[in-house]
């Protein structure tokens, strides 16, 4: 109850959410389904996370509601089992989706076609609800590295090895998948993140905070002030300041819901 309560709270200080689902869309929720472990790893979204977005959303949207990713290891009903997410989805009428066609689409910025997951970019809406973490070549994984899931089998590696040998060209792409990808909704579990050496094999952090935002450069700008990195530190975030990008700088996001000097992490 507590969960619903705070997903709930998020979403409502955004301005005219419900009205994203006029229509009954089909919508689709994209949450970090890394590997197929135990949710208290924290590798992945919280199952329970993301089963109170769906409830959440049930309040307001009747039509076809999905769950998807393009997980590094198996597939989403793969990861989905050790998580328990079936059972917990079965009673909202949420189905389970694989990612296995893709979409090409133009890739913008000197990059070539970039093949994306077809449900992602078939689905009327996406909401992406990534896993606050730390990442060794980005710093932090958030609500824009997690897009980097709408790519599936082979191309994930490919991809970690052409453009992510770089990190600065890496960021590039990742914001023009962002884009690409167009998610609506941004809603970051931050119950229990991961520290250290992430985004696979760091240690579980208790935060206590969830984050939502219409921006994912704005959520993860805020998030990243939460947990003490600066800008420099995260290239994502230096390649979106230098594309003029809004919402890289904390005065220029409309901040609302709990102060955050009350989830500041100092260690």
């Amino acid at each position: 109850d507590a969960l619903d309560r705070a997903v709930n709270r998020s979403l409502e200080a955004l301005d005219d959410w419900e009205e994203l689902f006029d229509g009954d869309p089909v919508v689709l929720l994209k949450p970090n389904l890394l590997g197929p472990r135990g949710a208290e790893t924290a590798i992945t979204t919280h199952p329970r996370l993301i089963a109170s977005v769906a409830r959440v959303l049930r309040r307001v949207h009747r039509g076809r509601l999905l769950v998807g990713d393009g997980p590094a290891i198996g597939t989403t009903r793969m990861v989905a089992r050790p998580l328990g997410l079936p059972a917990l989805l079965e009673p909202l009428d949420v189905e389970l989706v694989d990612f296995t066609d893709t979409v090409s689409v133009s890739g913008g910025d000197g990059f070539g076609a970039f093949d994306l997951a077809r449900p992602l970019m078939d689905a009327d809406l996406v909401v992406n609800l990534p896993k606050v973490k730390t990442h060794g070549q980005m710093g932090l994984t958030l609500a824009v590295k997690n897009l980097f899931g709408a790519y599936i089998g082979f191309e994930k590696p490919r991809l970690h090895l052409t453009a992510g040998a770089d990190r600065a060209t890496f960021a590039r792409m990742l914001l023009e998948t962002a884009v690409r990808v167009g998610a609506d909704l941004h809603i970051a579990d931050g119950v229990v993140g991961m520290e250290d050496n992430g985004p696979s094999s760091g240690d579980p952090r208790p935060l206590e905070l969830i984050a939502a935002s219409t921006a994912p450069v704005a959520l993860d700008c805020a998030l990243a002030e939460i947990l003490g990195f600066p800008a420099e530190e995260l290239p994502i975030q230096l390649e979106a300041r230098r594309r003029g990008m809004a919402g890289t700088r904390l005065e220029e996001i409309d901040l609302r819901g709990d102060p955050l000097d009350d989830f500041r992490v100092q260690d």
